[in-house]
């Protein structure tokens, strides 16, 4: 799956459901099942949830699908998952890997309309880990750090070194 998503152009040209004139209702397309593939391996306990997560992230920092409204749906989503008590601890720990990995590496411009969910989701989950496990503690502020940080405005330090500015 990591192969699909380094392919440099339009994930939608590569997709066999988009070209067919008779679509079926309830066949999803190659992104929609890209995204249902990554869920379903964050539940996992082993270094496969590593990977969903990594693939996730990934996923969401191609071009074609900024703004598509894919990144809104995965946030909701995960929001749904770190509110709900019944989750299993080993989705709640994937999800936020694949949340941080998203908040890492997605640009901050392509954020904008999920962030406040993710940042959302991200405080709620944190204030009901008092006595749980170390390690959803520090994915959670993770993902809040780096939620923060996304929301702060951009400012270029005056004093950085510009190329071509020298005085002798």
């Amino acid at each position: 799956l990591s192969l699909i998503i380094l392919i440099p152009f339009d994930l939608n040209t590569v997709d066999s459901t988009q070209n067919t004139p008779t679509k079926t209702k309830g066949k999803s397309g190659l992104i929609e099942t890209l995204i249902e593939v990554g869920k379903k391996y964050l539940k996992d306990s082993g270094p496969t949830r590593d990977a969903a997560a990594f693939f996730i992230a990934k996923l969401f920092t191609r071009k074609d699908l900024h703004g598509s409204g894919y990144l809104l749906s995965f946030s909701v989503w995960a929001g749904d998952v770190l509110h709900n008590p019944k989750t299993s601890v080993w989705l709640i720990t994937g999800t936020l890997q694949a949340l941080a990995g998203i908040l890492r590496l997605v640009p901050r411009d392509c954020l904008t309309e999920a962030l406040p969910k993710i940042s959302e989701a991200a405080i709620i989950k944190n204030k009901w880990l008092k006595g749980g496990s170390s390690l959803l503690r520090k994915l959670s502020m993770k993902v809040v750090q780096r939620a923060s940080l996304a929301l702060l405005p951009i400012k270029v330090a005056p004093w950085r070194y510009q190329r071509g500015h020298r005085l002798l």
